[in-house]
């Protein structure tokens, strides 16, 4: 398996968090599992981590790369580009 961490700064939360439960069916078309985990930083709650889990690493690249999830970001009102890695589950 395949993990995403995707690490953002919004300028709203429940703003965000509305377009990203809206693409959930988007991230199942794109490879991800349906897997995703969500965290706010304790000293800024519009700085949110999102771990998503995938199939495969071909598939984040693809869905990193994706006009359709930087025209999200921009709904979303995430400020810059989030920063990403991806990690596998095998050590």
């Amino acid at each position: 398996m395949i993990y995403s961490i995707h690490r953002q700064t919004v300028t709203d939360y429940e703003k965000w968090r509305l377009v990203f439960d809206e693409g959930e069916a988007y991230r199942k078309a794109s490879g991800a599992t349906g897997v995703s985990q969500v965290y706010r930083d304790v000293d800024d709650p519009n700085t949110i981590t999102v771990v998503t889990e995938w199939n495969d690493a071909e598939s984040v690249r693809k869905y990193m790369d994706d006009p359709v999830l930087r025209a999200n970001l921009q709904k979303a009102g995430v400020i810059g580009m989030p920063t990403v890695r991806a990690i596998s589950s095998r050590a």
